[in-house]
């Protein structure tokens, strides 16, 4: 019997104000149960090179502590920090809430409840802990998702949590026991001590985002408060204009910075890629480098600001293995630590795709970015092959209903799919089939990139159905944040099966239409049989003079048809009087496919061109629909005259 286990720890859920036990954990329990076992903590026995973890003093009114960690593996499983009561012997014992818990393995970018293992095997993240009390703490590791409470004791760990220590509490001193009258009075001189002289102690430079996680990677303001950026001497002073020797205040950026960007530290300027910047200045100073236009904002003399930055996942510039967040730095290429500071920060699901109109109908192919799509506990498969494992995302082209999400309950025929492409873990790549399976790799920082056959000519796609890119939970999750549509449009396309070397006496061509689909009122007739309704496309041969287009006003007469049809819906064909008439249907995708005889004809514009063109039926103007397609007919072969030659000949009876 094998029973699935948990991932990372979900967001803590508070019920009745009291923090509630982790089901995730729960879920563990039972699972180690359901092998006929019990679950016990034993104090691990380290060898030489084990796992080590350092906390930093804990504040006795609570707050933080840091914990770095060093001599872990390095992996995508990784392992569980929290801080639960000392007596506890590990982990998963120590009734540990989940807002107390951090996931920390490869690959994971900095969140709440998750930090980025080093390839080191090192970590470092901090823990919030409460003020002191009676309970002793401790800061706890074991091997994520259950490992360590399954045997693997190699990454369990227990650090002491130590508390600063108590101020010592005034009035000790036991009353009378100075003898009263030995000081002597007078000695010192009331007043000499000028108040306030003593200076306060400048806080260091910090900045607060309203917003670090679950941002729209399309787009998305937020609003960075900052304090402590004060003069510093020479570390705060501008080494080149406009500001050159004096301060220079500091920049605030959003970007993807590489790991060491630092300008302290010599990191170079292409280390720190930014989308949008501000920089930061004293008042007197902002219309010296431009003002507000160029991105200047004001620091208060008591070094605080406030402003807002507009980020986005996929812009120009971003590094490929960047850090996304909230930078600030000096300016003026002054070199300043102090003044560089980092808030990461996290993008919800979402998915960039690299053209999204005036797609080939006939076949087109679209690459596909996707960012956000990190594990969590609802992206676990409910079916095989990756029931109880986390089944990542369908990336697909298709045209599908208005409601086609799975997590309203919306049925698979909602979500007829043309080309599609399953994204999952490296590590089970293989278990889905391969790339020739479709199969791609999401990696562990939720990314993707792919590339999708589009075409509207799929010939299960709805016909009342939205073209687009959609991304869902694979393998029969259920979670909403998964669930992305981008539309996508096709721009109207004819093809004729020749072109050239046409006989001119009469030659039958094919012609298939794609992407001729409602447009609005653009596409709605204006006369009978079918005023307000969709009138569909006339198919025509003809002689057409330059300027024909009835979009632009072009009058009837600068368009000479010698054959015609009418692609209408396929419930209005009968109305226009069926095949009979001329009629045709425009299928799915705005499709459709018939035949026209082109010949040289008496009549042609002596200024027309001849070819397949396509136009609005019905007086509807627009010009999407309005194609040409040249024609060429072959020169006639030319007949030789008739022509006698006579020999003269000796051998001839003249009397005959």
């Amino acid at each position: 019997m094998t029973s699935q286990l948990p991932t990372a720890p979900p967001p803590e859920t508070e019920i009745g104000g009291r923090p509630r036990r982790r089901r995730w954990l729960a879920a563990i329990l039972a699972a180690a149960l359901a092998f006929g076992g019990s679950v016990t903590a034993a104090a691990p026995a380290f060898a030489d090179g084990a796992p080590t973890v350092t906390v930093t003093e804990a504040p006795r009114e609570g707050g933080t502590v840091t914990v770095a960690g060093s001599g872990f593996k390095a992996d995508g499983t990784g392992i569980y920090v929290g801080i639960g009561s000392a007596a506890s012997a590990g982990f998963y014992t120590a009734s540990i809430t989940e807002a107390g818990t951090v996931w920390v393995a490869t690959g994971l970018a900095s969140t709440a409840t998750r930090a980025p293992m080093n390839a080191d095997g090192s970590f470092s993240l901090e823990l919030a802990v409460p003020a002191a009390g009676d309970t002793e703490l401790a800061v706890f590791t074991s091997r994520a998702h259950g490992g360590g409470m399954m045997g693997d004791l190699t990454q369990d760990t227990k650090t002491p949590v130590a508390y600063a220590a108590a101020p010592e509490e005034p009035g000790t001193e036991e009353p009378g026991t100075e003898e009263p009258g030995t000081e002597e009075r007078g000695t010192e001189e009331p007043g000499t001590e000028e108040p306030g002289t003593e200076e306060p102690v400048a806080a260091a430079p910090s900045i607060v985002v309203s917003k670090v996680d679950g941002l729209d990677p399309h787009g998305e303001t937020v609003t960075i408060t900052g304090s402590g950026f004060v003069p510093n001497g020479a570390a705060t002073t501008g080494t080149r204009p406009p500001l050159a020797g004096k301060f220079t205040g500091t920049y605030i950026a959003f970007g993807a910075f590489a790991d060491v960007w630092a300008p302290s530290t010599g990191a170079v300027g292409a280390t720190r890629p930014a989308a949008e910047v501000r920089w930061g200045v004293h008042e007197a100073d902002l219309a010296t480098i431009g003002g507000a236009s160029k991105g200047g904002i004001v620091i208060a003399e008591d070094g605080t600001f406030e402003t807002t930055l507009t980020v986005s996942y996929d812009y120009a510039g971003a590094l490929a293995d960047g850090n996304y967040g909230i930078y600030t730095y000096p300016g003026g290429g002054a070199k300043n630590a102090e003044f560089e500071t980092f808030t990461p920060i996290t993008f919800k699901p979402g998915v960039f795709v690299s053209k999204t109109a005036d797609l080939d109908p006939f076949g087109d192919t679209v690459t596909v970015k996707g960012v956000g799509f990190t594990q969590t506990a609802a992206t676990t498969g409910a079916r095989p092959p990756l029931a109880g494992k986390f089944s990542g995302a369908y990336v697909a082209f298709g045209a599908f209903a208005d409601a086609w999400a799975p997590s309203t309950g919306a049925a698979a025929a909602t979500r007829p799919t043309g080309d599609v492409k399953w994204g999952v873990h490296a590590a089970d790549l293989a278990t889905i089939g391969g790339a020739n399976a479709g199969g791609i790799v999401i990696d562990a920082d939720g990314t993707f990139e792919t590339e999708l056959h589009v075409s509207a000519a799929y010939a299960n796609l709805k016909a009342d159905g939205t073209y687009g890119i959609y991304t869902y939970p694979g393998g029969g999750a259920k979670y909403a944040p998964f669930e992305t549509a981008t539309t996508v449009s096709f721009a109207p396309k004819v093809t004729v099966s020749k072109t050239s070397e046409l006989d001119p006496a009469g030659e039958t061509v094919t012609v298939r239409g794609a992407g001729f689909l409602p447009a609005g009122s653009a596409t709605t007739g204006t006369r009978p049989p079918l005023a307000g309704k969709f009138t569909g496309a006339y198919v025509v041969f003809g002689s057409f003079a330059d300027g024909w287009q009835p979009s632009t006003g072009g009058a009837s007469a600068l368009r000479k048809v010698d054959a015609q049809k009418w692609a209408v819906q396929d419930a209005e064909l009968a109305t226009i009087g069926g095949a009979n008439a001329g009629g045709i249907a425009i299928g799915t995708g705005g499709t459709f496919e018939t035949t026209l005889t082109v010949r040289e004809f008496e009549g042609a514009l002596a200024n027309g061109s001849y070819g397949v063109y396509t136009y609005p039926g019905g007086g509807a103007k627009y010009a999407p629909f309005e194609t040409a397609t040249p024609l060429e007919f072959a020169e006639p072969v030319p007949v030789a005259d008739p022509k006698l030659t006579v020999s003269p000949s000796t051998d001839v009876d003249s009397t005959v």
